[in-house]
């Protein structure tokens, strides 16, 4: 199973996934992060993650946006 993982801040996914990250991968599963920073994404492999860069807006909602957001995300899981 391929597990997504998407989070508004790139640091958090290490700091606050990275234990959820391990055991996911341990049980032999595929984990996709995604965030908005980059410069994490060998901390994140070390998890044995693979990390995506996404264009997310922590601050506002736009539900169009969103939706084109997540059709990205999806297309290069």
């Amino acid at each position: 199973m391929k597990v997504l993982i998407i989070a508004g801040y790139t640091r958090s996914i290490i700091n606050f996934r990275g234990d959820l990250i391990k055991e996911i991968v341990n049980q032999g599963h595929e984990v996709v992060a995604a965030g908005p920073e980059t410069g994490y994404e060998d901390q994140i492999a070390e998890l044995g993650a693979r990390f995506i860069q996404i264009p997310i807006e922590r601050a506002k909602i736009y539900p169009f946006k969103d939706f084109l957001l997540i059709s990205c995300v999806l297309v290069h899981c």
